[in-house]
């Protein structure tokens, strides 16, 4: 049997051990922040044929994990029964017929489907605070992926980032049904404004 020289066993101890300091330098902690509700929000906007209607979706929970300083993933429950409409006066009674059309069986089906859910399954930075991010939209039972491009920033301990969400919802097969509303009211083409705020300590 051989045995290795006092001189290899020296280099290879030094070696391995350059190894596992190393490995262990790179293993950087996983951490994950909830996100703040009551300082988050979605805004919703649609065009239809006389111009545009907008308003809000809450947000049920969510998520940004972080790997060291890098965000790495994430995810977002949407409440789809919470639609709101701010741009008719709350008294109109055009304001319950529009709620009513996008979260009702013409369009959002939110009894059957009560939440959309977001899942960041990858981050990569474009620059300071810009980030390119591929992720997956989970809407009316049928999960497409859907790539976006997210701003983040950092001020006061708080963490804020910021997207827009474009959504073309016939291709989550939601679209809207012939009825005397039907697409007088907004197009399928959905715009989310996603501002979402966590504490980063």
């Amino acid at each position: 049997m051989r045995y290795m020289k006092t001189s290899q066993v020296k280099f290879f101890l030094v070696v391995l051990t350059a190894v596992v300091a190393l490995s262990f330098k790179n293993q950087v902690p996983y951490r994950t922040l909830m996100i703040n509700n009551a300082e988050s929000s979605i805004d919703w906007s649609g065009k239809t044929k006389k111009g545009e209607h907008s308003g809000n979706m809450a947000i049920k929970s969510a998520n940004i994990t972080f790997q060291g300083a890098d965000i790495t993933g994430g995810s977002i429950l949407i409440d789809m029964k919470s639609v709101t409409v701010t741009d008719i006066k709350a008294k109109d009674p055009d304001n319950e017929k529009l709620v009513k059309h996008m979260i009702g069986a013409e369009f959002f089906r939110s009894e059957q489907f009560p939440d959309a859910r977001l899942d960041v399954s990858r981050v990569v930075k474009k620059s300071d605070g810009l980030f390119d991010v591929s992720a997956h939209l989970t809407l009316a039972g049928k999960t497409l992926a859907l790539p976006f491009e997210m701003r983040v920033t950092s001020a006061d301990d708080k963490m804020i980032s910021e997207t827009t969400l474009t959504i073309d919802c016939a291709k989550w097969g939601v679209t809207h049904q012939p009825t005397e509303m039907g697409k007088d009211f907004v197009d399928n083409v959905i715009v989310l404004r996603m501002k979402l705020s966590a504490n980063s300590r």
